[in-house]
Parts: C-alpha cells; structure tokens; sequence
C-alpha cells in the first residue's frame, strides 16, 4: 500500500476524517516510521545483502590530473569507466563503484590514459560490500544495519566466524596479546554491542580483500508524507496493515488533552508487541524456510 493510503486507513481508525485533523500527515507517517523501524529491531523484517545507495559527486577539478582506465567514450561522458583517480584520490577504492561519469570536460582525449578533467560522478556505495585494507582492523557499521547475519572474505571459501557478545573478554582469555597480532590471515569478526558503531577484524588482513556482508537493516531511508503518494513502507506488502497497532499507540500517545489516551495506547501497544509482531515473526520464519513465499519483497507494489 502506498503511504497516502495507510494514512487514510489510519485515520479511519481513528476516527479522525474531518479537516482540520486532530493528527498531521506528518505525525502520522513518523509513527509509522518509528513501528517499522521497531520491527527492524526486534524481528529483522529487512533481510539485505546487496543494497547500493547511489549519489551523485559534483567534481570540478578545473585542470586537476586524473587517470581514466576504461573503455568507449560517449557523448557526455565515459562508458565502462573502471578507475577514476582525480588529484591523486581514487574515487572508486571499494567505497564506491563507478555508475557513470557525464559532463565530462576532456581536455587531453587521446588514449583515455591520462587525461584532465571536471564531470559530475554518480556512485553506488554498498552498506554490505566492504573494502578491506592490509594491516586495517578496525571499520564502521553502517547506523541501519541492526545484526550481522554472515560475513565472508572474497578470498575464503568459508565464513567468518563472528563474535557477538563479550567479544573483548573472549580474545583476552584465549589469544595472548591480541591487539598487536601481525597481519595475516584473518578468521574473526568481533562484535561488542552496536553502540560502537564498529567492528574489528582478527588477523588484520595481510592482502587487499573484500568483505560481504548478509545482514538485517533498518529502512534505508524514512518515509515522508510529502513523497506519499509514491512511498510505501520498505516491508512486504502484506506486513503493512500490520503496521495498525503500532502507529495507534503512539497516536492515542500525543502530547493533547483532546487525543491523549493512555488506555487506547496501552491497549494497542500490547497488540503490537504481543500478537502483531509474533504473527510476522512466524510470517518470516515460514519464508525464510521456505514454507510460504512473501510478496512483493521490501514493499514493491506491481
């Protein structure tokens, strides 16, 4: 269902169809935000392992040197480019992967070698495909990703095996100074809590590698009314009317003599924490069993 339609639903629900509304569009929206966001959390709805975020880079670089390795010139732009390196900085080095680079100015268009140039850059960044760097331990998690499902090394054939909890307590007691191993090849992830934003690799890698990554997120972005029309929540689409509880008991929540009701809300949040969400729990084990097939995935409408 599209975000227009679920406001509507809700405020059926809420008995609040009359301009001028008791609850804005906006308020409505961010309370499904926060219910989905929820269930991210609690029951790993959003299962990904190749998302890309595509941004755009204005790079003017006036007469900057750059390397273009590649193949096909077009109108605009290259096509196929492989590296682009503007002022000695790879704009490409993992984090990023070249989608396409147009309003290219070439100065010097002879072997696509050595050239100078000032273009507009469109990238695709991974959440789940990190670049590991020789003698590098330490990297981020991107804020959405929730848990860490599997992690493998494009050089291994087999998974990491991954260190959840109390991961500090665990190296201590069984590799002797841990902190300093020398680079080579590398067997753990360490994972002490989220909060760190971080995770560290044992051995730092002794070769220039990259790491997948299988995990479950949050949405990637939140949802905005002024998009509504177009936006629907980034769960299957049969997950959404789900959404009924939780949006409720934050509404029966607001801050105003008039829509206040803390029995409603108590009401409906039991609901959505008890039965609602163990009804999507059993959904997605089902699914991911291979038992029921849930559709269309992450909120596509066909």
């Amino acid at each position: 269902m599209k975000l227009t339609e679920l406001n509507l639903r809700w405020r059926r629900l809420l008995d609040d169809l009359r301009d001028p509304y008791l609850w804005s569009d906006d308020e409505l929206t961010d309370y499904a935000n926060d219910s989905i966001e929820e269930l991210c959390e609690r029951v790993f709805v959003i299962e990904d392992s190749t998302t890309s975020i595509t941004t755009t880079q204005s790079l003017v670089y006036g007469n900057a040197a750059a390397t273009i390795t590649g193949t096909g010139f077009i109108a605009g732009g290259w096509e196929g480019v492989d590296t682009v390196t503007v002022s000695g900085t790879a704009l490409n080095d993992g984090t990023y992967t070249i989608v396409s680079v147009t309003n290219t100015v070439i100065t010097t268009a002879t072997n696509m070698v050595s050239e100078t140039i000032s273009s507009t850059l469109t990238a695709a960044q991974s959440i789940t495909i990190i670049p590991i760097v020789i003698g590098t331990s330490t990297y981020d998690i991107d804020d959405r990703i929730v848990r860490i499902k599997r992690a493998k090394l494009n050089s291994d054939t087999t998974a990491l095996t991954i260190i959840r909890e109390n991961s500090t307590d665990y190296m201590d007691s069984t590799y002797t100074d841990w902190e300093n191993a020398a680079n080579g090849d590398t067997s753990l992830m360490l994972l002490d809590g989220f909060g760190t934003g971080k995770f560290r690799m044992y051995v730092p890698s002794s070769v220039t590698d990259t790491l997948y990554l299988s995990v479950y997120r949050r949405p990637l972005v939140r949802m905005s009314y002024e998009d509504g029309s177009t936006e629907s929540p980034e769960i299957p689409a049969e997950m959404h009317r789900k959404l009924d509880n939780g949006v409720l008991s934050k509404a029966y929540r607001k801050q105003d003599s008039e829509m206040m009701d803390i029995e409603k809300a108590n009401i409906h949040k039991a609901l959505w924490e008890k039965e609602d969400m163990a009804e999507i729990r059993k959904m997605l084990i089902d699914a991911r069993s291979g038992d029921r097939i849930i559709g269309p995935p992450k909120g596509t409408i066909l």
